[in-house]
């Protein structure tokens, strides 16, 4: 095969997948019991934000020793928590406290008009800054870390 061959073939290859990447894409519901049930390290509350949005969040307490640091998790534009809960886990078993959230549109939280083809909304970020206004809040002596 020709040298020219092999590089169109791998820039069809990578065009095609780059394609199927692009854009939002929101994950639904989750069963939250059966979430608790395996890992009781768990609780999952509901904060609410500035604008009246109300988001779905795990707060996950350390299984280690506690290291007085907590991570905020916030996961790119696929999924919801429990899509991204082994890297809260991970965390959690290395002395972390972690937060997680389901943006608004995701998960468990409350419905939100998404765009597929739209990369950002600047809501994503008043979603973060109420699970950061949740941990200075709950625990005001911890050290916080990100994680996205």
């Amino acid at each position: 095969m020709s040298h020219t061959l092999r590089y169109l073939t791998l820039a069809i290859i990578l065009v095609l997948g780059c394609a199927t990447v692009y854009g939002i894409k929101p994950s639904g519901s989750y069963n939250i019991q059966s979430i608790t049930q395996k890992y009781p390290n768990i609780t999952f509350t509901r904060v609410i934000t500035h604008d009246k949005y109300h988001l779905q969040l795990a707060d996950i307490a350390p299984t280690a020793k506690d290291k007085n640091v907590t991570v905020l998790i916030c996961y790119p534009d696929s999924g919801n928590i429990k899509e991204w809960l082994g890297y809260g886990m991970l965390l959690a078993e290395r002395g972390y406290r972690t937060i997680m959230f389901d943006y608004r549109g995701f998960g468990l939280s409350d419905k939100f008009s998404i765009e597929k083809d739209t990369l950002y909304y600047d809501e994503f970020s008043i979603d973060a800054n109420t699970a950061y206004n949740y941990i200075k809040k709950r625990y005001p002596n911890s050290k916080v870390g990100l994680f996205g």
